[in-house]
């Protein structure tokens, strides 16, 4: 074989790896080598909610009412909310909250800024030894704080990121029925991480970190939820998961907002882990591989996948073989097959296998988007979030809520 053929056989298995074997592979490392950790369920430290919204009047009281239902004793919360500027009624529906409930601590700042800005300024006015991180369109379980802050009592542990789940009313929404697949392997791939050594995936509107170790968010470009885990592994310490810490999101995003959404999460994710390059090296030990192999690849896929497109046809140009053409004509049957899942998609016609794979060639783009504004610094400042949908009755099943490992 030619060293060409050795180059697109590698990057043929790195993206293999990405996509396939390392899911398995940090399974087995998480069944053969588990890391002990300690919990203490009977450890109640005080805990500050934090919460930045934007015209979020629409599921703003369903958000509160749902803290408010979580099973911990009053007396150790209070709930923290900043508004960053809302132009509909999100301030007057904050004030009247507050005044029902002495805990509940609203801010309304004049001026949007940003989420991030607003967390830094929400977090020095919080007292609590915990910090827990919510988002105003999420349902939580009731156990979610007794089921995460319990492993605080582990010294090691800096921050624990709870589960994230899906549902849709629309359940033939090619979009959702992909995006509630993706979580589900999502939330694997961080449990034995987790077990293994510490979890790089945390979803910002359900986890907790030790007051003490928070480091203020560097700008408006980062996501909170990485930046606190890298913070954390770069401390040496671990971030932990727990299945049981479950959160809801009822989906109702469009695919122009999906892919935005995840252009946002590879551009943002790279200039998040700017911060933390020991991470990235040998120094970094488990952290390396780790967020390598879950991170930094799969970002980098749509990049490696037009390296191999690009070296087959220049190995065509150059020597004519029959496998050039042929794994060629094999990209252009994926291509085809996704402009015509969006095709049929757009005529509500569902054909599932054609539909995961059009999911799949879209979010990939998405994060090539995502690379390319990030090297290119093209990033947008501000971030308006996704269309919200007022939903009644929205509740977690006993059997989820009490989900062990």
């Amino acid at each position: 074989m030619r060293l060409l053929d050795y180059a697109i056989i590698i990057l043929l298995l790195t993206v293999g790896y990405s996509l396939v074997l390392y899911p398995l592979v940090i399974r087995l490392l998480a069944k053969f080598f588990p890391k002990p950790s300690l919990r203490d369920d009977s450890f109640f430290p005080t805990v500050s909610i934090i919460l930045a919204v934007y015209n979020e009047e629409l599921v703003l009281e369903r958000c509160i009412q749902s803290l408010l239902s979580l099973d911990y004793p009053k007396e150790l919360l209070e709930i923290i909310i900043g508004s960053d500027g809302s132009s509909d009624s999100t301030n007057e529906l904050l004030i009247a909250l507050s005044n029902q409930y002495d805990f509940l601590k609203p801010f309304c700042f004049p001026e949007r800024r940003g989420k991030m800005p607003v967390l830094n300024d929400l977090v020095l006015k919080a007292t609590g030894n915990i910090l827990f991180f919510a988002d105003a369109d999420i349902t939580l379980s009731p156990n979610t704080l007794k089921a995460q802050v319990r492993h605080f009592a582990d010294s090691q542990i800096g921050a624990v990121a709870g589960a994230y789940q899906i549902h849709s009313t629309n359940t033939k929404d090619a979009i959702y029925s992909s995006e509630k697949k993706y979580a589900s392997i999502e939330q694997n791939i961080r449990l034995h991480e987790a077990i293994f050594s510490s979890t790089v995936g945390v979803f910002g509107g359900n986890y907790t970190i030790r007051s003490a170790w928070w480091r203020p968010l560097p700008d408006a470009l980062v996501h909170d939820d990485t930046y606190v885990a890298y913070n954390i592994m770069a401390k040496g310490k671990r971030v932990f998961y727990e299945p049981e810490s479950i959160s809801i999101d009822v989906y109702s995003r469009s695919l122009q907002e999906e892919f935005r959404r995840k252009s946002r999460s590879a551009s943002r994710g790279y200039h998040t882990l700017s911060f933390f390059p020991q991470l990235l090296g040998f120094a970094g030990g488990k952290n390396a591989f780790l967020l390598w192999s879950h991170k930094l690849l799969r970002w980098l896929n749509p990049l490696i996948i037009c390296g191999v497109i690009a070296l087959n046809i220049i190995g065509f140009i150059l020597y004519s073989d029959w496998q050039y053409p042929f794994l060629l004509s094999g990209f252009g049957v994926v291509f085809l097959t996704t402009f015509i899942g969006w095709i049929v998609e757009r005529k509500n016609v569902h054909v599932p296998l054609i539909r995961q794979g059009t999911w799949f060639v879209i979010m990939n783009l998405a994060y090539f988007v995502g690379t390319f504004k990030f090297l290119t610094n093209s990033d947008e400042g501000m971030w308006s979030p996704a269309s919200r949908h007022v939903h009644s009755g929205i509740s977690i099943p006993i059997k989820e809520a009490m989900h062990t490992k």
